[in-house]
């Protein structure tokens, strides 16, 4: 009697532990989640979704039938956006309650699979994984898709294992509807969600070859024609779309996209795989221990975590998506989301070990258990230090930031005059940069078919720069927008170029329009660079200048003999202390027209925009102008003005500002 209380006694402690170990990590879940989650700016793909949400339930779905997503995330997000609000973070909140449900989700799973013990650590280990926190934080589709999944294999997985009893047939038509209605819910919300269903389709096939139950294949053909027939009304939207999804053309280096793919497994975007080697190691002894036959290590297995049909659903849960990702020739780092789906999977896997080694709470069974002691630590805390560090960059590293539309129209507002017009080299900027910047009788989406016609552009563009004064481009995807760069290319050879600096992966160019025909010399001047080079003269518009005003100037260049070097123009705007007001350093022709490019005998006209900071002071100012070695400006070439050497600068003008009451 009193065996059996003690035996009592420790399941029940046995218990506590276990909901005290999930409560810590659905509150740490949560934190991490919650925390800074409106720090960054929506990028693009987030901005879509976020205007897509705006619109009526019927704009929506025909918004869908066009986009590469089905509806039902949008269609979420518009009704909690009527809930929360518009802001980002209450539009991204809609993501995080997903990511904290799948940390749930994937500790009863794992319960399930293979008892509380390594429920509790799959779930730790989905509660810091950096992958599924950064989608968790995203207004996108990832972390939704990834948890339907989830509750289709946790529905399938019960649905095999319910009874044939009364209590059982009951058990088995809950888990069957839940099991079609997750599989429709992932249907609608990513078109990739078929990868998941490899697994409990995997599942399933091996239960009926297995039992030869004709009931079961009866169920199981049922579950899915009911599937396929909620989701007929979008099959013919779905199959245009994904038929017409272009393939990347990028080659596979084996060995390094597998790397790639672990890291983003396991440690997630915002940290290298040459920089977390270590880290990879232990979480694939990790990931070794639990996939092999569990015997290897405790000398006994275990009806739950030795259980084939566990370790079959979670193997292939976690390497079908993988492998037909690749397959499909769809592995490069903007599709790297799509395997977010495996990563549930890979949790449930180290808690397969951790069921092995403590089956039934902190306790080390047997002398395999402790011969892994060391080895499992230290695995455990390179693991950890690693994800310390990715989830610091995630939240702090500004090298992995997200495009940042939000300061970039801060910028905007603080600078920008009624004449001015911005251009968005890739259309579907639109969304997101009118979210923040909703001027919307000035943004130009530009070009306007796809692909571009030159002839088009080029009217489009001669339009906008004869109406505005100055012109703000937005370059961002050339690669796939413009990847002849006609935008730019355009106008850094019919405007002046003032500055050009990057917010995330974003450019922001900032391009004066001429005043006045600019191919005339206005300014004579006889100056020799080096051995070779000529500036013939300059000139200089408009006239007069005030506080954000950009100076037009114009060089006029002229080399002697072949230039074997490439130099950057610099032109500085200096105090009469000699403070420097406003710095402009380029390639001449803005990277069109290289000096090593220039031919004996031909002048090159060369633009350059200087921008006045908006804060400066009325005065007058010296500006200057040079050459450096692309790489080195500290090694300016030496200036000779009428065979005088005047140092390693040329002084061209005296500027005037005037601060406007």
């Amino acid at each position: 009697m009193g065996e059996r209380a003690t035996g009592s006694t420790r399941r029940e402690r046995s218990t506590t532990y276990v909901q005290v170990a999930l409560i810590l990590c659905l509150l740490l879940a949560s934190y991490l989640r919650w925390h800074r989650l409106d720090a960054q700016s929506f990028w693009n793909d987030e901005g879509n979704s976020a205007r897509l949400a705006e619109r009526s339930v019927r704009l929506i779905l025909e918004g869908a039938a066009g986009d590469i997503h089905p509806p039902l995330y949008y269609l979420s997000l518009h009704f909690w956006r009527m809930l929360v609000g518009p802001s980002e973070f209450a539009l991204r909140s809609l993501s995080v309650m997903g990511g904290i449900g799948l940390v749930a989700l994937i500790y009863r799973l794992g319960a399930w699979l293979f008892r509380p013990t390594g429920g509790v650590v799959a779930a730790f280990m989905a509660t810091v994984n950096p992958f599924q926190i950064y989608y968790s934080q995203e207004t996108r589709s990832y972390v939704w898709v990834t948890f339907w999944g989830a509750v289709a294999v946790a529905a399938a997985w019960r649905l095999w294992r319910a009874g044939t009893h009364v209590e059982g047939v009951k058990s088995r038509n809950l888990w069957f509807a839940a099991y079609v209605g997750a599989t429709v819910s992932g249907l609608y919300t990513h078109y990739l969600f078929p990868l998941v269903m490899a697994a409990p389709l995997i599942l399933g096939t091996a239960a009926i070859i297995r039992t030869r139950s004709w009931l079961r294949l009866r169920q199981w053909v049922l579950a899915h024609m009911l599937v396929a027939l909620l989701f007929a009304p979008w099959t013919p939207v779905a199959l245009r779309q994904v038929l017409g999804w272009p393939a990347t053309a990028d080659q596979y280096s084996w060995g390094s996209v597998l790397a790639d793919v672990w890291r983003l497994l396991t440690l997630g975007t915002t940290i290298s795989t040459a920089d977390s080697t270590v880290g990879l190691l232990g979480f694939a002894f990790l990931a070794a221990i639990g996939l092999l036959p569990l015997g290897i290590w405790t000398h006994r297995e275990r009806d739950g975590a030795g259980s084939f049909s566990g370790w079959l659903l979670v193997v292939s849960w976690c390497l079908v998506p993988i492998a037909l990702v690749l397959a499909l020739n769809l592995y490069k780092p903007a599709f790297a989301k799509f395997l977010l789906v495996a990563s549930p999977a890979l949790c449930l896997i180290f808690g397969r070990g951790a069921a092995a080694w403590f089956p039934t709470g902190p306790s080390v069974d047997g002398k395999g258990g402790l011969r892994l002691l060391f080895p499992l630590a230290l695995s455990l805390g390179l693991t950890l230090s690693f994800t310390a560090e990715s989830l610091d960059n995630l939240y702090n590293n500004p090298t992995y930031a997200r495009a940042d539309y939000r300061g970039i129209a801060q910028y905007l507002d603080s600078i920008a005059r009624p004449g001015d017009a911005v251009i968005l080299n890739a259309p579907n900027q639109w969304e997101v940069f009118t979210y923040y910047y909703p001027h919307l009788d000035r943004t130009y989406p530009l070009p306007r078919s796809r692909p571009a016609i030159e002839a088009e552009l080029t009217a489009d563009l001669e339009q906008i720069a004869g109406s505005h004064g100055r012109v703000f481009a937005l370059l961002w995807a050339e690669a796939e927008s413009d990847p002849q760069h006609l935008v730019e290319k355009w106008l850094d050879a019919h405007a002046f170029k003032a500055d050009d600096q990057w917010w995330g992966d974003v450019r922001l160019v900032i391009y004066s329009v001429p005043v006045s025909a600019t191919n005339h010399l206005q300014t004579p001047l006889q100056a020799r660079l080096g051995d070779s080079i000529l500036l013939h003269g300059y000139t200089i518009e408009p006239d007069r200048f005030s506080p954000g005003d950009i100076i037009q100037v114009s060089l006029f260049w002229e080399t002697l003999t072949p230039v074997n070097e490439r130099y950057k123009v610099f032109l500085h705007l200096l105090a009469a202390d000699g403070a420097l007001l406003s710095q402009r350093d380029s390639e001449p022709g803005g990277g069109l027209a290289l000096t090593t490019t220039w031919q004996p005998g031909q002048t090159v006209t060369d633009r350059h925009g200087l921008l006045i900071p908006g804060g400066a002071l009325s005065g007058q100012y010296r500006l200057i102008a040079g050459l450096y070695p692309v790489g080195d400006p500290n090694t300016r070439l030496l200036v000779t003005i009428d065979d005088v050497p005047v140092g390693d600068s040329i002084p061209l003008s005296t500027i005037l500002i005037a601060v406007q009451d």
